[in-house]
């Protein structure tokens, strides 16, 4: 269907690709999540490939930032960060995937392990999560659409959803659903009145030819954060958890405490299994609360975004004088 029916201006000019920013890039990013992962692995890997994964992520990014510097069309311009209304977006779009993606997704093996709630149930608990989000994406999306203002949902958004992770930091294994199912709510919409909006307003201060950029970028850094974020809260939950655990518990888990499921933990004997149990849901929660002030500072980030008008075309065969044309509050944007 698109295919048939998108019709888009071709290019005149092919501008050459930045082979070696996006390799640099590409070896940086990786080493970093690299990083995180072994750091706190439970069982202590050699201090020199710790050493090899600094050493490799220091020189990947600086010899990436001098490349970004030259190149003709780089892969990701860093004129671009001295915007605020891109490097905001880009700096808050990486703490939520660090915060709120990396912590979410372990919060499915604490309903299972520690409460013994069946894989069913927590995926439809982790729903609640997303229903909140299209919730108030939906919303957010039609009252920015009718006003041209879109500053106060960020604000409003980082603000719920600290809170929301602030609480889910206080449940245990006894706290009762529907409880949990409210912090999750909370969470959603507050994911929901972010997460887009930080690509809007990268993709409205953009110039044309950097909006391809400033979408996928917002995106990236995003996506980033949750790479890095799944690599952190994991190793605190798993140091957590083996300091919860007596030793001779730790010797019989298969696969060590970091190969912990649900499907393992029901192999084990009985007595063994509420030790696990235990340890686990106590272990868990509390990382919730350690990672929550970093969207404190998406908030505060929030509160300096720059309140601009957004702009009512789409760019498509239209002269500079036109494209510069911004959107009147009270009209509907156009693209």
């Amino acid at each position: 269907m698109v295919r048939r029916t998108l019709r888009l201006p071709v290019p005149q000019a092919r501008p050459p690709i930045d082979y070696a920013g996006a390799i640099l890039l590409a070896i940086a990013v990786l080493s970093i999540v690299l990083l995180a992962s072994v750091v706190g692995r439970a069982n202590p890997n050699p201090a020199w490939a710790v050493l090899a994964l600094i050493v490799l992520a220091v020189a990947a990014t600086a010899t990436w930032l001098l490349t970004a510097r030259r190149a003709a069309d780089p892969i990701l311009p860093l004129r671009l960060f001295r915007d605020r209304s891109f490097a905001i977006p880009t700096a808050i779009s990486f703490l939520i995937g660090f915060a709120l993606l990396g912590t979410v997704s372990y919060l499915p093996s604490y309903l299972q392990i520690a409460t013994g709630a069946s894989s069913t149930r927590a995926g439809l608990v982790v729903t609640v999560l997303m229903g909140g989000v299209i919730i108030t994406l939906i919303i957010s999306g039609q009252l920015i659409s009718r006003t041209g203002r879109y500053r106060i949902f960020p604000i409003m958004g980082t603000a719920l959803a600290t809170g929301g992770l602030a609480l889910l930091a206080t449940v245990d294994p006894a706290t009762p659903t529907p409880v949990m199912l409210a912090f999750l709510l909370l969470i959603g919409f507050g994911v929901g009145l972010t997460m887009q909006v930080m690509i809007l307003v990268a993709q409205n201060g953009a110039p044309r030819a950097d909006l391809g950029t400033a979408t996928s970028t917002v995106t990236f850094l995003r996506q980033i954060g949750a790479s890095a974020g799944v690599a952190v809260v994991g190793a605190m939950i798993t140091l957590r958890f083996i300091e919860r655990l007596p030793t001779a518990v730790v010797d019989r888990l298969p696969g060590g405490p970091g190969g912990l499921s649900a499907e393992r933990l029901h192999a084990l004997p009985a007595d063994l299994q509420a030790a696990v149990a235990a340890a686990y849901g106590a272990a868990v929660p509390p990382v919730f609360g350690y990672v929550a002030p970093l969207l404190g500072v998406a908030f505060v980030l929030a509160l300096a975004l720059p309140a601009r008008p957004l702009r009512d075309t789409a760019y498509a065969d239209e002269p500079a004088a036109e494209t510069a044309r911004t959107f009147e509050p009270g009209t509907h944007q156009k693209g």
